[in-house]
């Protein structure tokens, strides 16, 4: 599941780098940071299940 997941992170940025001309490291950077939110969520999710649905609907 990690390579399959790491090979469709890999063509995003090789998309969004060839659709954008950003610069590969600055497209890199975004998506790890974005990556890193959604795990932290996950595990927040799997401690606290009730308090992190109630924090959604907070917002």
């Amino acid at each position: 599941l990690l390579s399959f997941l790491g090979l469709v992170i890999e063509s995003y940025i090789k998309q969004k780098v060839d659709s954008s001309g950003e610069d590969a490291e600055t497209v890199k950077a975004a998506v790890a940071e974005k990556c890193m939110g959604l795990f932290e969520d996950i595990l927040q999710y799997h401690k606290h299940p009730k308090s992190v649905l109630l924090d959604d609907c907070n917002d």
